[in-house]
């Protein structure tokens, strides 16, 4: 007499195996659930860190930009002071030369020339 598989099994058995297959499946579903927790959770630092790394960066570029700003100024202050008139009158004081009222040209054929 031959025994086939289902004589061999009991429906006990049975139950046991699709409990354990129940089991399985949700245990596989939490693992998913924590993995899917933990890497939100690393995208979250991520993220945090990188905005952190850019607020530093636009804080030093805004440092930058007045100090440019302030330099730039500056520099036109500079420009404005070197061409006023009393600069110029002081410039012109040291460098020896001296003030013409009257001038008269002199043309010829080809030149025109400036005479004293």
């Amino acid at each position: 007499m031959t025994v086939n598989h289902q004589e061999l099994v009991s429906p006990n058995c049975l139950k046991e195996q699709t409990v354990n297959m129940k089991r399985w499946q949700w245990k596989r579903i939490n693992y998913c659930l924590w993995a899917g927790i933990a890497l939100l959770i690393l995208a979250y630092l991520a993220v945090a860190n990188n905005l952190a790394i850019q607020t530093f960066t636009l804080r030093d570029y805004k440092n930058q930009l007045s100090r440019l700003e302030q330099q730039q100024a500056d520099l036109e202050t500079e420009v404005a002071q070197l061409n006023s008139y009393s600069y110029l009158q002081r410039e012109v004081q040291t460098l020896g030369m001296v003030p013409v009222s009257h001038l008269s040209y002199v043309v010829s054929a080809n030149d025109l020339m400036a005479k004293k």
